[in-house]
């Protein structure tokens, strides 16, 4: 049995070893071993390490594998991993995930299995171990954003504070990255330092006072410190520093020194007036420690002092005279702090005298342009009690001037104005606080050329005429100075103009060389102050435009000149049209005069009757004005015709004709296509008898009726008033009323003119008309008056 299994051991082994030999006889067939194929290159090792930012993408490339031999002849597969993977294709390792440094995993390793692609036993491990580098990703952050720290006033220098202001970096990289530098503000090196950056430790390089600053404000700044190009993150902090006061001041007195009164001789007990009160402090505010007072090197007893309230007093009935002594404050907590002061005390006799001014009056000259705050005088008076304290004040308020009461300095106080007030008469008081002592204070204001001459008119305007000599104006100036004098002086057109004392303004020039229509000229007016002032005006002189003329006179150019010669044209065309007129309208009115002298003359006969006839060739009305003066109206230009009613009963009645030919007629004759009426005025004319004898009517009979009706015959006015207008105003009536005349009545027939004008019915025409050849129209009639 154990033969058995030893055999069937033996005979599994040698499967083994034959399968092995195959393998490696295999591969030394193809020339090529797993580890030589697989082999990475160019380092030719199997493991490899690979430099990887923490900033890269995903996606991003890390390596490029290279293998000895081609991708035909290895299978190269790569073990799962969380943030790398291989792509056997490309043979590259790509990011899957976002690395984080920070998290403190520096390293991450991928394994990539190779074999031949041939054979897939045995297989090579290739190991990757990719190196995380960390990248400046994270700012420092200050774990509050105010700090405070008590520092005492009295810290020597070089003293290290230490404050509790620390940031943090979350970057992995503690000695770059991660690593922070702490500072502080100029302004504040003359105190502090920073000595150690990585820490917040405050060095002090300068004695802190707090009486002079008890607080201070201080920014702190953190800053980390990138490589590889990174940019630099910063964080802010506030500490604030509070100075402890210390007792580190000795006390000090309010005043450098004082000075009281008393009088002689007075009593134990008797107050030292003193002009501001002793008083010292500790300078230590906080602390304010008491102090005591006591009198110093005492040379006599005469004065004593409250250690406590530091009134001073007699102590000895004192002479009258002047003493000095020294008073001191001494803090009570501490001896060796303590501070000095002196004390003039004046010890007066008995007030007998009044104080007594060293000169009468005084007197003073000033400029009107004095300054303010500048001396006037010094009064000075003196009293020969001895210890009199003297003051001086004004007797009453002045605004002008002021006044030291301790020294008697008079100073100006309001500007003066010589123009204003010329002197001043100031009274001036001394008092030694029993007697009073008056002066006079006179002041005299010199007058200063302080004012410049003044135009009454800044802006004139004349227009005047081209003629040398001419007076322009006269300018007018004022100066608030006295006793000025003015001059007048031009500063423009001096060769065309000049101006006198007066300020008289006149042309200079030629008339041909005011070739302009208007100067501004500017006058200058000027005192005799010194220095000397002066102000400047403008006279506008105009001239009349200058017509273009031909020869010695040369035309301005300009758009003016264009548009008088288009004027100049325009006139001399309408004048020569008005003489033509003019002419025409003439001519028409003789030869209209020698019109009607020729139609008077023709016959002997008294016309009394009126003639018509049509126009031929025009249909136009004419306009006719009667006078029954036997006066010419020229109204519409109308001429007599030979009248063609006589009285010997060769007249027709009805349409007439003429023997004449057409051409044998005026040209302004007017016709008329109308009816007759005769009129009643007839040498001959008998209410009873026939106005013409030889009418008949239409049955031969003749005519004995003659009865009128109250119508009338009208000419009109305007030709263009309408034949058929019912306003009397546009027509005069030639008949009407006239003693029961009115229209001709005819047998069987009436033939009228009706009251508004109207023509009568050709029906009624053409029976008076003889020669039914000729009919009437419906126009305005054009009629010849005869009288």
């Amino acid at each position: 049995m154990n033969e058995m299994k030893f055999t069937q051991g033996m005979a599994m082994d040698v499967s083994i070893t034959v399968m092995l030999w195959m393998l490696l006889a295999l591969s030394v067939a193809s020339g090529l071993t797993v580890y030589e194929a697989c082999v990475a290159m160019p380092s030719g090792q199997s493991e490899i390490f690979v430099d990887v930012q923490e900033s890269a993408t995903v996606g991003s490339v890390v390596k490029k594998m290279q293998y000895n031999a081609s991708t035909d002849e290895v299978l190269v597969t790569g073990v799962a991993n969380t943030y790398f993977d291989y792509n056997d294709t490309s043979q590259e390792i790509f990011l899957i995930k976002k690395l984080d440094a920070d998290t403190g995993e520096e390293t991450e390793r991928l394994e990539l299995k190779c074999q031949l692609a041939t054979s897939p036993q045995p297989k090579l491990t290739i190991a990757i171990t990719m190196l995380i580098k960390d990248f400046n990703d994270h700012p420092p952050v200050f774990d509050k954003d105010n700090y405070y720290i008590n520092v005492s006033e009295i810290e020597p220098n070089g003293t290290v504070i230490p404050t509790p202001a620390s940031a943090t970096d979350r970057d992995a990289d503690k000695n770059s990255n991660g690593r922070i530098y702490y500072s502080i503000p100029e302004m504040y090196s003359s105190y502090f330092e920073i000595k150690n950056p990585l820490r917040t430790s405050l060095t002090l390089i300068s004695p802190l006072d707090y009486e002079t600053t008890p607080n201070m404000t201080i920014q702190v700044t953190a800053m980390d410190q990138p490589t590889g190009g990174a940019t630099q993150m910063t964080a802010t902090a506030t500490l604030h520093i509070s100075v402890i006061d210390m007792d580190d001041l000795p006390p000090a007195f309010d005043e450098p020194s004082y000075v009281g009164t008393v009088p002689e001789l007075s009593p134990k007990g008797t107050i030292v007036n003193v002009t501001k009160p002793i008083s010292a402090r500790d300078q230590d505010v906080t602390i304010n420690a008491p102090l005591r007072y006591s009198i110093k090197k005492a040379t006599n007893d005469y004065f004593k002092i409250d250690p406590n309230t530091a009134v001073l007093s007699v102590n000895n009935p004192p002479p009258a005279q002047e003493f000095s002594i020294m008073i001191e404050a001494t803090q009570v907590d501490n001896s060796f702090r303590t501070d000095t002061t002196f004390m003039k005390i004046v010890v007066s006799a008995i007030n007998s005298k009044p104080p007594v001014f060293q000169q009468q009056a005084y007197t003073a000259n000033v400029p009107e342009s004095l300054p303010l705050g500048s001396t006037i005088v010094t009064v000075t008076a003196t009293d020969s009690d001895f210890g009199s304290r003297l003051r001086y004040y004004f007797a009453k308020e002045e605004n002008v001037f002021t006044i030291n009461g301790d020294s008697g300095v008079m100073q100006l106080r309001q500007a003066l104005d010589y123009e204003r007030e010329t002197g001043y008469s100031i009274l001036v008081v001394v008092t030694d606080g029993q007697f009073n002592t008056t002066t006079t204070v006179t002041v005299s204001v010199s007058d200063v050329n302080d004012n410049n001459p003044v135009f009454t008119q800044k802006e004139i305007t004349v227009e005047r005429e081209r003629v040398t000599d001419e007076l322009i104006t006269t300018v007018e100036a004022v100066d608030y100075d006295y006793n000025t004098v003015l001059s007048f002086s031009l500063a423009s057109h001096t060769s065309l103009f000049a101006i006198n004392a007066q300020g008289e303004l006149r042309i200079s020039a030629d008339k041909d060389n005011l070739t302009e229509n208007q100067y501004d000229v500017v006058v200058i007016v000027t005192d005799n102050g010194v220095p000397s002032r002066q102000s400047s005006a403008v006279v506008k002189v105009k001239f009349p435009p200058q017509s273009p003329t031909i020869g010695n006179v040369t035309m301005q150019e300009g758009g003016s000149d264009v548009v008088s010669i288009c004027l100049g044209v325009v006139a001399a065309t309408l004048l020569i049209i008005v003489i033509i007129l003019t002419v025409y309208i003439v001519r028409r009115r003789l030869q209209s005069t020698e019109q009607l002298d020729k139609a008077k003359n023709r016959s002997s006969l008294d016309p009394r009757g009126i003639m018509f006839k049509k126009h031929p060739g025009s249909r136009a009305p004419s306009r006719v004005a009667i006078d029954f003066a036997n006066e010419e109206s020229t109204d519409g230009g109308t001429t007599l015709a030979e009248n063609p009613f006589t009285l010997d009963g060769n007249s027709n009645y009805g349409y007439m004709h003429s023997d004449e030919s057409e051409n044998d007629r005026d040209v302004d004759e007017i016709q008329i296509e109308t009816a007759v009426i005769p009129y009643r005025n007839v040498g001959k004319f008998s209410s009873n008898g026939p106005v013409f004898p030889n009418m008949e009517d239409e049955d031969g009979l003749p005519i004995n009726d003659h009865s009128y009706h109250n119508s009338s015959l009208s000419t009109f006015k305007d030709s263009n008033d309408s034949l058929h207008s019912d306003s009397t105003s546009s027509k005069k009536g030639l008949m009407k009323n006239m003693n029961g005349i009115g229209t001709k009545s005819l047998p069987n027939k009436k033939l009228s003119w009706a009251g508004n004008g109207e023509m009568p019915s050709n029906k009624s025409l053409n029976s008076l008309d003889h020669d039914p050849g000729i009919s009437p129209i419906d126009e305005k009639p054009e009629i010849t008056v005869y009288f």
